[in-house]
C-alpha cells in the first residue's frame, strides 16, 4: 500500500547498468524502486555500453512512465554514466532530489519516504544517507553503520567513508553549478564527490536506519583493496587534507592507516572489512 502522505517533491533516481549484471540481481533492484512507498519520481536507467541480453529484453518489457532507459554506445564508466543522468535531469528542471540505486542492491521500500521526511524536517541538509544491511557473501556485516550529523561525518571524513554510495539522496541543486563525479578516478569517484561537496560547504547527514541491502562477494571486497587502490586513494585524501585545510597528525595517520589497510593480504582485509 503507497503512503497517504504528501509526495510534492519529485525524485530522479538515477542507476547504471553493465555487461556484468545479473538480471535476478537487476530485478531485484529495480523492484525495491518501482515499489517504493513515495511514488512521485522517475527512474532513470542507463546502459553503460553492451550490457547482459535478459536485461535488454526485461527493460524493454517494461511499461512504464516511471523509466526512462537510456543507452551508451561504449563502455565509459559509473562517473560518466551518473554525470550524463544528472546532466539530464538538471536540464529537465522538474526534479527536487537525486536518487542513487545500484543494479543489484535492494531498497527498503520505504527508504525515499524516510530520505524525503528527512529533508522535511532538516532543510539545510544537502545530501543523505543512510545505514545498509549487507548480503550474499562471508564477509557480509549485518549492519553498517556510519555518521550521523554534518560535524561528525566531516571530523571523520579522513576515518570513514562519509556515505553508503548507493543509499545517498541529493537536493538536486547541488549540481546546478557543474559539480559531478570525477571522471578520470574509477572505483574512487564517490569519495573524491564527498570531499569536493565538503569543501563546497554541503551540508551531510546519516539516518540512523537501514535503507539499503548491499549484495556482497568476493569480487566485491578485491575490488577495493590492492597497490592501485592504495595509491589511488592515498593521492585523493592528501589533496583534500590540505584542500580542506584538515592537516593533523590524526588525520595523516589515518589516511596512512587507509593506505596500509588496502594493501593487506585478501584474507586480512576482509577480516577487518567484517569487524569494522
Amino acid at each position: 500500500m503507497k503512503s497517504m502522505k504528501c509526495q510534492n517533491a519529485k525524485i530522479a533516481v538515477i542507476m547504471s547498468i553493465y555487461i556484468n549484471d545479473r538480471l535476478e540481481d537487476f530485478k531485484e533492484a529495480f523492484n525495491s524502486i518501482i515499489n517504493q512507498t513515495y511514488s512521485n519520481f522517475v527512474f532513470f536507467i542507463y546502459a553503460d555500453g553492451e550490457i547482459n541480453e535478459e536485461i535488454e529484453k526485461y527493460l524493454l518489457s517494461v511499461k512504464s512512465n516511471k523509466v526512462v532507459f537510456l543507452r551508451g554506445t561504449c563502455n565509459k564508466g559509473l562517473a560518466y554514466a551518473l554525470n550524463k543522468l544528472i546532466t539530464l535531469v538538471i536540464e529537465l528542471n522538474d526534479f527536487k532530489y537525486i536518487a542513487r540505486m545500484d543494479a543489484d542492491d535492494i531498497s527498503e521500500l520505504d527508504r525515499f519516504q524516510q530520505q524525503v521526511d528527512f529533508f522535511d524536517k532538516n532543510p539545510d541538509v544537502d545530501v543523505v544517507g543512510g545505514l545498509c544491511q549487507e548480503f550474499g557473501g562471508e564477509s557480509a556485516r549485518k549492519k553498517c553503520k556510519v555518521y550521523l550529523d554534518d560535524y561528525t561525518i566531516k571530523f571523520n571524513l579522513f576515518k570513514k567513508c562519509p556515505f553508503v554510495h548507493p543509499t545517498v539522496m541529493f537536493k538536486a541543486s547541488v549540481f546546478n553549478d557543474g559539480v559531478r563525479y570525477p571522471e578520470d578516478r574509477p572505483l574512487t569517484e564517490d569519495i573524491c564527490l564527498w570531499f569536493e561537496l565538503a569543501y563546497l560547504n554541503k551540508r551531510f547527514a546519516n539516518i540512523d536506519s537501514v535503507l539499503l541491502r548491499y549484495r556482497i562477494n568476493e569480487n566485491t571486497l578485491e575490488r577495493r583493496r590492492g597497490l592501485k587502490k592504495a595509491i589511488t586513494e592515498f593521492t585523493i585524501r592528501l589533496f583534500y587534507v590540505r584542500r580542506l585545510k584538515m592537516i593533523s597528525w590524526r588525520n595523516i595517520i589515518l589516511i596512512l592507516t587507509h593506505f596500509f589497510v588496502r594493501v593487506l593480504p585478501s584474507p586480512l582485509f576482509k577480516l577487518i572489512h567484517k569487524i569494522n
